[in-house]
């Protein structure tokens, strides 16, 4: 998965919620290589 923004990282932050789950937030207008946005429900 490719993922394009204008800024170079595409996570803003992120935190374990447990041993296997971590939570991450991407930053607003990621879009994939094809123009899509990238959202929560792709990742």
């Amino acid at each position: 998965m490719v993922i394009h923004t204008k800024e170079k990282a595409k996570i803003h932050d992120w935190e374990w919620q447990d041993d296997t789950t971590l939570n991450v937030k991407i930053r607003e207008n990621v879009t994939f290589q094809n123009g899509e946005v990238c959202d929560a429900e792709d990742l």
